[in-house]
């Protein structure tokens, strides 16, 4: 039986009587004497969704969708918070999803980051909706 130089990360394959070829192993480049491990997701030669991140692993890589989005990585989807109740919004404000996440919106008559809403104190009558400007409340007239 004889030996051969191949690196570890190669498959040697005979080629007749005393010869042979290195090969490198997927996940590695090299010329199958010397191989060195493939960094696929820096050489954008990886599957992953535009939605997930992609993660070096030895001779291959992973690949894990991003906050917000759900699949196996490979295809990622967004995630509703608003439809599935996942989100934080106050009971005073509506959600409104976007790709990836979403934003809370006080209700008419409130005013907040929509996380935490506080009421308008100023009655404004028919016609009028409450709002703050600044740190006050003023009555801003329907248009019409």
């Amino acid at each position: 039986a004889g030996t051969d130089n191949c690196s570890d990360d190669a498959t040697c394959t005979s080629t007749g009587p005393g010869s042979y070829t290195c090969t490198c192993n997927p996940g590695y480049e090299g010329d199958g004497v010397t191989c060195k491990e493939t960094d696929e997701c820096k050489a954008g030669t990886d599957n992953c969704s535009k939605h997930a991140t992609c993660t070096n692993t030895d001779g291959s890589y992973t690949c894990a969708c991003k906050d917000g989005y759900t699949g196996d990585g490979f295809t990622c989807t967004d995630i509703n918070e608003c439809k599935d109740n996942t989100d934080k919004c106050a009971p005073d404000a509506y959600c409104k999803n976007t790709k990836g996440s979403y934003h809370c919106v006080c209700n008419d008559g409130f005013y907040g980051d929509g996380f935490t809403c506080e009421p308008c104190t100023r009655d404004c009558g028919a016609g009028g909706t409450c709002q703050r400007i600044g740190d006050a409340d003023v009555c801003v007239c329907e248009p019409g």
